[in-house]
């Protein structure tokens, strides 16, 4: 069985996720597209100092844990993972 990471983004735009968006993109292209083929990657937070990108990622991911302040995502989530897609 393998184990399990908890990954967090950090940058919530078109690299960490938008673009799976692009249909001229060969899959998975982006952070997010990378940890969901893997299989044993759980997403438990993102940030982001634009709200916007914030929300669309979290509501495209249904992913609750959102900050504005990554300083304040790592120390409350801990996550094993981090991409910075700043």
């Amino acid at each position: 069985m393998k184990k399990r990471y908890k990954a967090a983004i950090i940058g919530c735009g078109r690299v960490a996720w938008q673009l799976e968006l692009d249909p001229l993109e060969a899959k998975p292209c982006s952070h997010m597209g990378g940890y969901l083929g893997l299989g044993n990657i759980d997403i438990i937070a993102g940030a982001d100092i634009n709200e916007d990108n914030l929300n669309a990622f979290g509501k495209a991911y249904n992913i609750s844990n959102l900050y504005i302040d990554y300083k304040d995502m790592l120390n409350e989530e801990m996550p094993d993972v981090v991409s910075i897609c700043a």
